[in-house]
């Protein structure tokens, strides 16, 4: 499955393997922070609200 926000220009796919397996997930980005290199990743998750 792949969705695509053109909102964000990001899109999302369902990953079959690695630490994001099963969820929707965007390419990484390579970003910097502080002189250190970093991987951004968007994921998608559904809220669920457990009501008392």
């Amino acid at each position: 499955m792949v969705l695509y926000d053109p909102k964000h220009c990001l899109k999302y796919e369902r990953k079959r393997s690695g630490p994001f397996e099963g969820m929707l997930v965007s390419d990484g980005n390579s970003i910097k922070i502080g002189g250190e290199e970093f991987v951004e990743y968007h994921v998608l998750a559904k809220l669920e609200i457990v009501w008392d």
